[in-house]
């Protein structure tokens, strides 16, 4: 019998694709598990169309990133083990969650009728959800638009209430426990200070006000400015 020539397993009746599905353009074949990670990533059922190459450079990246994401929930204490009903949205994370982001919270919850999670990054809040009949659903809010995060909690669940751009986004049935960590965590990192791109523009005047010196001195050393010229017009580049 042969073996899937991505991850090496056995190809038997149940996980080798019918009607010749996961056949390569180079003649290998890859098990039912490996070709259907390669259609949620090119969403395409042709892998006629890849060389065995081209189908491991694909997959080992998407392992790469679910790896990173594993990594960053594993910081947080959660694992996918870990999650009652929020697993399948968890595994959506690696194609949401780009490289440079981190994840510092989650929680699960309902969010207009539909049960997912809610997730804090460093540049977000998002409430995923890989509904049965409707796919992913995935509604973010940038950090910097959300003005507060509220709690209220019951005998069990709580809700959390975030407030951004002058709306109020409602998750309820989230464990009174972990919300409370959740919100406070993301009011940490509200009250972070602020960056400021002020510092990238005095660079861009230095680097203009040098720029227009050394076309003074070309012009000086070509004779068309005269010394006195050239001392008047960089003191007026100088503010002197």
């Amino acid at each position: 019998m042969a073996n899937c020539g991505n991850c090496s397993a056995e190809l038997k009746f149940g996980n080798t694709p019918i009607l010749g599905g996961g056949k390569l353009a180079s003649g290998e074949t890859i098990c039912l598990d490996c070709f259907r990670k390669l259609i949620k990533l090119d969403m395409t059922a042709n892998s006629k169309k890849f060389t065995l190459d081209e189908v491991k450079a694909k997959l080992s990246s998407v392992q790469q990133t679910t790896n990173r994401i594993q990594d960053q929930l594993q910081k947080i204490g959660l694992t996918t083990s870990s999650a009652i009903w929020g697993r399948k949205e968890i595994a959506e994370l690696p194609a949401i969650i780009p490289e440079g982001e981190e994840i510092f919270g989650l929680v699960q919850g309902v969010y207009n009728g539909g049960q997912g999670i809610l997730v804090a990054t460093d540049r977000r809040l998002l409430f995923v959800d890989k509904g049965l009949l409707y796919g992913l659903k995935v509604e973010d809010f940038g950090l910097d638009k959300v003005t507060s995060i509220q709690i209220e909690t019951g005998l069990i669940f709580a809700d959390i209430k975030i407030m951004a751009s002058g709306n109020i986004a409602k998750i309820s049935n989230v464990d009174k426990t972990g919300g409370r960590a959740f919100c406070e965590k993301v009011r940490a990192k509200l009250s972070e200070p602020k960056q400021t791109a002020a510092p990238v523009t005095v660079v861009q005047q230095q680097v203009d006000v040098a720029d227009q010196l050394g076309k003074l001195a070309a012009l000086k050393d070509q004779g068309i400015l005269t010394q006195e010229e050239f001392d008047a017009q960089k003191k007026k580049l100088l503010g002197l």
